[in-house]
């Protein structure tokens, strides 16, 4: 599988982020609020997001956006399919290092890969 992060696979424009805010579910950790949204695309798409509220330096919400890419583009498998994305930076995350990161990304994104499957097992009984 490639490891790379083409342009079909980013959300880009702001209406398709707020369509994931308005009309998606969230899952909250310490450091990333992901927002997601199931989608008729036979991909799954990320976009960031790190508001000046995480840190006022550009440096720092920069190195937290290329961490986020990173962690999606490397575990990709680990994430369901069909998905349209946000990864929402939370002020704790300028504390986390990259494992702590991705452990949580990872773990936020296994939940989502369950309840998928429970509301598909669901509808068949």
């Amino acid at each position: 599988m490639s490891e790379s992060f083409p342009e079909k696979d980013r959300l880009k424009t702001t209406r398709d982020f707020e369509r994931v805010f308005r009309q998606g579910k969230k899952k909250q950790g310490r450091f990333i609020c992901l927002h997601y949204l199931y989608n008729e695309e036979d991909r799954t798409r990320v976009g960031i997001t790190v508001s000046k509220k995480v840190d006022k330096r550009a440096v720092v919400r920069n190195l937290i956006k290329r961490r986020l890419r990173e962690i999606f583009r490397r575990n990709r498998q680990v994430f369901p399919c069909c998905l349209d994305m946000v990864f929402r930076a939370l002020p704790a995350c300028t504390n986390a290092d990259y494992g702590e990161l991705r452990d949580e990304v990872i773990s936020l994104a296994a939940d989502i890969g369950l309840k998928k499957t429970d509301n598909i097992s669901d509808t068949i009984i």
